[in-house]
């Protein structure tokens, strides 16, 4: 049972040590939310993952950013 258990925890990335663990999961609209903790140095946070649909549409925004941004540094250094 215990080589189970220790199979979930990942390394902490405050302490590096192999004992940070998922506390808690939920879904949130387009995303899932995972809570993590480690039990050595109490390190916590949470993470959102998307889902494909809402990651596609967000590339698809951040492209077309990027063509604002060159747009507006074109026309800055025009006139």
């Amino acid at each position: 049972m215990k080589d189970t258990i220790q199979q979930k925890l990942s390394l902490c990335p405050s302490c590096g040590q192999r004992s940070y663990r998922i506390i808690c999961t939920a879904k949130i609209k387009t995303a899932t939310r995972r809570r993590y903790v480690c039990d050595l140095c109490k390190f916590r946070e949470s993470k959102y993952e998307l889902d494909e649909a809402t990651y596609e549409k967000w590339k698809r925004y951040e492209y077309v950013l990027s063509k604002i941004k060159e747009l507006v540094l074109f026309l800055k250094f025009k006139n």
